[in-house]
């Protein structure tokens, strides 16, 4: 070889070095390979016949499933989200009855926060409270599916005194006076 020729991937090139052209060979039985155009080196398969628009196919096959699998996981964030509004509108709820507001407050509190389908239960045990809350499962919003979603929450009722209203005076608290 001359100094000025080199060897790359078993071919000689360089200067004056007769190039060697290769034989469409082919990667299997009845596959004829081209080269690609300007690019001395590369070779492009050409798919055979009975191949075209494989690809197409298997997309057109896979993309129900995939959308499948995406609607239910936005499914899935729904119904996460679903679930903590009903506890945020069980808790307005359970303040609002420790408060010691009536149960419609308490309920129309669950449900602005919440839900409009929310069906709302309050119960008082001594010093305690219990609100509990259930409205049906929804798939993406529109399917009811014979499922329930359920939150509760349990507070201590506020015993306040009486408010005093400005003015009154009550002879036992005013320490007695003249």
């Amino acid at each position: 070889m001359d100094s000025g020729q080199r060897v790359t991937m078993g071919l000689a090139t360089g200067p004056g070095a007769a190039r060697r052209t290769a034989s469409p060979v082919s990667s299997r039985a009845g596959d004829p390979v081209r080269r690609v155009a300007g690019k001395p080196g590369r070779r492009r398969i050409r798919p055979a016949v009975g191949e075209r628009g494989a690809v197409t196919g298997e997309f057109a096959a896979a993309l129900p499933a995939a959308v499948l699998v995406l609607m239910l996981l936005i499914s899935l964030a729904m119904h996460g989200a679903a679930q903590v509004s009903l506890e945020a509108g069980v808790r307005a709820a359970a303040r609002e009855t420790a408060r010691g507001a009536d149960e419609a407050t308490a309920i129309e509190a669950a449900r602005r926060v919440a839900d409009e389908e929310l069906e709302v239960s309050i119960s008082r045990d001594g010093d305690y409270a219990r609100v509990r809350a259930v409205r049906p499962v929804r798939i993406l919003g529109l399917v009811e599916i014979a499922r329930e979603q359920t939150a509760e929450a349990e507070v201590p009722v506020e015993h306040l005194p009486a408010a005093v209203e400005p003015g009154d005076s009550d002879p036992t608290t005013s320490g007695g006076g003249s």
